[in-house]
């Protein structure tokens, strides 16, 4: 959870990242999450190549309160 561009002190976001299948084959089992009744809407966006280090840049600026590349 972030209060860091999302979220409230009381009611902080959750942050999603997002793994090809592939990766998520690699690691090891965990306990399947229980199913929460909330719905969950986003957005996932393709980056261009060329865009890669612009990006990652506003990004890193961005959360600064943390997260793990």
């Amino acid at each position: 959870r972030s209060t860091d561009h999302r979220g409230t002190p009381s009611s902080p976001g959750l942050v999603v990242t997002l793994l090809p299948t592939s990766t998520l084959q690699t690691l090891p089992q965990q306990p399947p999450a229980p199913r929460l009744p909330e719905e969950t809407v986003g957005v996932a966006y393709v980056v261009p190549e060329d865009r890669r280090n612009d990006v990652l840049a506003e990004l890193d600026f961005r959360e600064k309160g943390g997260y793990t590349r």
